[in-house]
């Protein structure tokens, strides 16, 4: 049998994972070289990934909607020409796990399922739920390794999750048959986690199973008499909440329950962390005579993350529905929160008569959608106005590096396209070398593959001015928040006609409002409001008589 691996594949130099969001064949299933295996979403780019060889579908190792590192092997394709399907169904695949940052080889997903071998009944460990808002949880130390006896209620491993650290005792007694995740992986609640034997006569195979990561932890540290005799068995004096992993590191290293009220906790409402214990109890250990009161734990690093709410999100029970943000939604997330840290955002509005444009547009759009093959819309004069602007203000087409200004040579457009699930925005390199109908061809030619996910990295970075359309959903306006490291974003609102007054007399003319959000930082409102003015100039000064 000769099996190719199919590999997560780097969707760009800076792109260290990808999340598998489709599979479009399943185990068993005949695929031809070229033919798309499945889709993923990384948040740079979502794309089809073709298969690497023809044959069948012999291996899936990683779930929809798991995230994996890249190069990592992610199926296997078994091009024997007689292969034959097994009855026997394969190791099951790991439930929504998220593997962060650092990728995990696929081997150290799971070890190898005869590294126990058993006839009696298999019992499932199970990823707990810490709370109703709970969706995950990080695998932080196993206790046993493969092949260990446990007994009921002894402990197996150590979770985390965002609001508490808990230890997790053994479902039942038994031997340890398979462990499923390493250290360090982030899995769904109620996913399977490892899976217990409960054989009497089960027996270890020889052969070494897969090495699961394992986390270096510090030797205990002996407390003296005197220390031992304050250690957290004493009554709890307030309502503070300490998790059980928490009591039993105080309990282990000595701590007394006044000095574990006294820690600021920094998880939520407060709560102190594993970290924040450990903190304490390595002060302690260095011999600094820091009274508790005064004790602070390292401050974290900060992030552009989403800011946490100052109070819980309460609500009632059954009366929600916990939707998990996807790695183009977090990806979103993070950008525009950082974004708004980043520049310091002003707005304008300004309007533009656009009946010339939209005269010229119907005069034109049939013999242009019958040579090329779609349809002309306003956007691409939008953009020509705006290549022209910032040829006359090149400020508006630089980025800031510290205390330095970078103004870009080259004129690349990106423009904001709304996807089923979110949006992105592929970039028109090089606009400055193109006319109207080149512009009107490129912004086809992007929105296009990006709607059916046929991007490549390259085409959505690069980016020096950004142009976005509230209007395509009938908003007049809208502010649009700077895709960094740009400085400035530009709004197109909807077309209306409206009354205007020309010349003391009114008459109905094709309307439009233009907006744009700029980074005062190096864009003060004298330059913001000429730059505006002038894309006003060239839309209501479009030659109506040049060719298309």
């Amino acid at each position: 049998m000769s099996l190719v691996d199919v590999i997560m594949p780097q969707m760009g130099e800076s792109i260290a994972e990808g999340t598998i969001s489709k599979w479009h064949k399943k185990v068993g299933d005949k695929i031809a070289k070229d033919e798309t295996l499945l889709e993923i979403s990384t948040d740079k780019v979502d794309s089809e990934i073709p298969s690497p060889a023809a044959g069948i579908v012999a291996e899936l190792l990683f779930q929809e909607t798991t995230t994996v590192g890249v190069h990592t092997i992610i199926a296997r394709i078994n091009t024997d020409a007689n292969a034959t399907v097994s009855a026997t169904p394969s190791a099951p695949v790991p439930v929504v796990p998220k593997v962060e940052a650092k990728p995990i080889p696929a081997a150290a997903v799971s070890t190898a399922a005869t590294t126990v071998s058993h006839s009696g009944n298999l019992v499932d460990v199970i990823m707990p739920q810490m709370g109703e808002s709970i969706a995950e949880g990080t695998i932080t130390k196993w206790h046993k390794k493969v092949g260990d006896k446990i007994g009921k209620d002894e402990t197996l491993l150590e979770i985390s999750t965002d609001k508490v650290d808990s230890e997790i005792p053994s479902p039942a007694a038994g031997i340890l048959a398979e462990i499923l995740f390493p250290e360090q992986t982030t899995v769904g609640v109620n996913s399977v986690i490892a899976r217990l034997t409960t054989d009497a006569n089960a027996k270890i195979s020889s052969s070494a199973p897969t090495p699961v990561p394992t986390v270096v932890t510090q030797p205990a540290f002996v407390q003296s008499a005197s220390v031992q005799q304050s250690i957290v068995s004493q009554p709890q004096t307030s309502d503070r909440f300490f998790s059980p992993l928490v009591l039993n590191i105080a309990r282990t290293e000595g701590v007394s329950m006044s000095e574990l009220e006294a820690i600021p906790g920094t998880g939520s409402n407060n709560r102190v962390s594993k970290n924040d214990i450990l903190a304490y109890v390595e002060g302690k250990k260095s011999g600094k005579s820091v009274p508790v009161s005064q004790y602070k734990p390292s401050a974290p690093v900060p992030s552009y993350s989403a800011p946490k709410p100052a109070a819980p999100i309460t609500y009632p029970a059954g009366r929600v529905e916990i939707i998990k943000m996807d790695t183009m939604r977090k990806a979103i997330s993070e950008h525009m929160v950082r974004s708004k840290h980043t520049s310091a955002h002003v707005g304008s509005v300004s309007e533009a008569d656009l009946t010339s444009i939209v005269k010229f547009r119907e005069k034109n759009k049939s013999a242009f959608e019958k040579r090329e093959g779609f349809n002309l819309t306003f956007t691409p004069f939008f953009l020509e106005a705006v290549v022209k602007a910032i040829k006359d203000f090149p400020l508006m087409n630089a980025s800031v590096d510290g205390d330095t200004i970078i103004i870009r040579k080259d004129i690349n457009l990106g423009i904001a396209v709304a996807l089923e699930n979110g949006l992105i925005v592929p970039v028109i390199k090089n606009a400055e070398q193109k006319n109207l109908a080149g512009i009107a061809r490129s912004l086809n030619d992007l929105a296009t593959r990006a709607r059916n996910k046929k991007l490549v990295p390259d085409e959505v970075t690069g980016g020096t001015f950004t142009v976005t359309n509230p209007g395509g959903f009938g908003n007049l306006y809208g502010f649009p928040i700077i895709n960094q490291p740009q400085v400035a974003i530009l709004g197109v609102g909807a077309i209306k006609k409206r009354p205007v007054v020309i010349d003391d007399a009114i008459a109905i003319r094709s309307m439009v409002y233009i907006s744009m959000s700029y980074d005062h930082r190096i864009i003060d409102g004298a330059l913001g409001g000429m730059f505006m003015q002038k894309v006003v100039s060239y839309l209501e000064n479009f030659d109506v008589n040049q060719s298309i």
